[in-house]
């Protein structure tokens, strides 16, 4: 057979010959109109591809008598089984993603559980705590001062920590400063000048004692604000965690719930998974399952027997006794092509050049599985 490097798109065919005894002869001594130094038979024959040649006159679907040529291309039992092969890890990978996926299900569910216990644990303490929330540092601080400022002691109010925005600085200033100086006029004998300094000392403990009773009336004031917003906020925490606590019940009980539908269904859950994956298994067997693949041409022949190429596809036959066309109307060329090359001996050499089936048959679920 001649290697050819260019081939065109042939629908119709060139005679040498006159007349010739059968439509077959006919179709076997036409020339390709690009190619004419070989005939068709000699093109078709002795293929490195086909196990199987033969020609035969045929009704096709039209109900013409037409000439056909088949071959049973070689390794096609096997180019199936590989493809089964692999295709069928790809279906166990993606079955087993879904096993995965029912244990995975449950598994998200016991950690939910976990998950909601451990919230309610610290709800609860949360709750306990509000409960007994202590004064804030506001109110301790107004609580201490007010009480050192009661005593009524003077001498205490030097070391008295009073809150910020409260002070007694000028007036026990003032007053130390007139005590300090009467006692030392005393010290002097001085009747007048001690007269003077224990009328300013009395007039500065009135002042202090004022100051005193100004900054009690406001510390209280503010006392009893800080007291009712603590307790609002103690009441409104009390709330919030009383009701997140509730939540938190809510949604425990629901996540237990469906960890027990969960697995109280495994089993059935997994038995779909493995009813699945024996179904498309058998799917995928019967479409891999094929005894022999054809290559088929055929032509008309006109009375004046001009030659015209009315079909070339593949006709799969597969063990179930079912069969399955596949064609390419628009890929003469690529067809034309394999004949004329000799390196195609194979059914997956024969594909791989873009020809109708390299692909199992079409199911749209399997597909979806698999792809």
């Amino acid at each position: 057979m001649h290697a050819i490097k260019h081939w065109l798109p042939l629908s119709t065919f060139a005679l040498l010959a006159g007349c010739l005894d059968s439509n077959i002869d006919t179709v076997r001594e036409a020339r390709f109109d690009m190619e004419p130094s070989f005939t068709i038979g000699q093109a078709l024959d002795s293929r490195p591809l086909c196990q199987s040649n033969s020609w035969d006159e045929v009704q096709d679907n039209k109900n013409r008598t037409v000439v056909e040529y088949r071959c049973e291309i070689k390794g096609a039992h096997e180019y199936f089984e590989k493809q089964f092969v692999r295709l069928s890890e790809k279906l166990n990978s993606r079955f087993y993603t879904k096993e995965s996926g029912v244990e995975a299900e449950i598994k998200s569910a016991q950690d939910a559980v976990t998950s909601g216990e451990e919230d309610i644990v610290g709800y609860q303490e949360a709750v306990t705590e509000s409960e007994s929330t202590q004064a804030s540092d506001r109110v301790v601080e107004l609580r201490s001062a007010i009480a050192a400022l009661q005593s009524g002691n003077p001498a205490d109010l030097a070391n008295a920590q009073l809150p910020s925005g409260y002070t007694l600085s000028a007036a026990l200033d003032q007053y130390e400063f007139f005590k300090q100086k009467a006692e030392q006029e005393m010290d002097r004998n001085d009747p007048s000048s001690v007269e003077y300094y224990s009328n300013n000392v009395n007039n500065a403990e009135a002042e202090l004692k004022a100051t005193i009773a100004d900054a009690l009336a406001r510390m209280q004031e503010e006392l009893q604000r800080e007291t009712e917003s603590d307790q609002q906020y103690a009441q409104e925490m009390t709330e919030q965690t009383s009701q997140g606590l509730q939540d938190a019940k809510n949604s425990l009980e629901e996540a237990r719930e469906r960890l027990k539908t969960l697995q109280s269904t495994r089993d059935e859950a997994l038995a779909e998974v493995a009813a699945q994956r024996e179904a498309a298994m058998a799917k995928l067997k019967g479409y891999t399952d094929v005894e022999t693949v054809h290559e088929i041409y055929q032509w008309t022949v006109s009375k004046d027997q001009a030659v015209y190429l009315s079909y070339v596809g593949i006709e799969i036959n597969y063990a179930n006794g079912e069969q399955e066309d596949r064609s390419d109307p628009n890929g003469t060329s690529r067809y034309l092509r394999v004949v004329l090359n000799d390196a195609v001996d194979s059914y997956e050499k024969y594909v791989s050049g873009g020809l109708p089936g390299s692909s199992i048959k079409h199911d749209p679920q399997l597909a979806q599985l698999l792809y």
